[in-house]
C-alpha cells in the first residue's frame, strides 16, 4: 500500500502493465504462471531485479523489457509494498492481472510513435 523511492512515498494501489509469455508465464524470473483476477504475493523483502513482481507504469514502456510481438500484455493492479526500480519499471509485493490488452488495442499508430520517440528513433 505504499510506494518507496528516493523521491516519494505514497499510499495507494497502483495500476500498471505487465507482459507475460504466450502461456501467461513470467518471461523473467521463475516462470511463474498467472491467472486473471487472482492476487499473488511474494515472500520476503522486495528488491528490484531480485525479488518481487515487476511491471511498467506506462504501456509504451513495456517494449523496453519484452518482445511485444511474442508476449501477451496485461493491465495490472499492484498493492502492498511498491518500489520504483527505475524511471519506467516498478516492483511490488502483491499483484493481480486485471485484464488482457489485446494486440488491436495497443498496436496503434499512436503507441508505435511513442515507442519510436522513447527509443530516440527519428519519426
Amino acid at each position: 500500500m505504499f510506494i518507496d523511492s528516493l523521491r516519494k512515498v505514497e499510499f495507494f494501489m497502483v495500476k500498471g502493465y505487465k507482459a507475460l509469455d504466450e502461456d501467461m508465464k513470467a518471461i523473467f524470473g521463475d516462470g511463474m504462471h498467472y491467472e486473471i483476477g487472482k492476487w499473488y504475493e511474494v515472500d520476503g523483502e522486495i528488491k528490484p531485479c531480485e525479488n518481487g513482481f515487476h511491471f511498467c507504469k506506462k504501456l509504451e514502456d513495456t517494449h523496453r523489457y519484452y518482445d511485444l510481438f511474442h508476449s501477451r500484455l496485461f493491465e495490472i493492479e499492484a498493492d502492498g509494498k511498491i518500489m520504483e526500480a527505475s524511471n519506467t519499471k516498478m516492483v511490488c509485493s502483491k499483484i493481480r492481472l486485471v485484464r488482457e490488452i489485446l494486440p488491436e488495442e495497443w498496436q496503434t499508430e499512436e503507441n508505435f510513435l511513442k515507442i519510436l520517440k522513447i527509443d530516440g528513433r527519428a519519426i
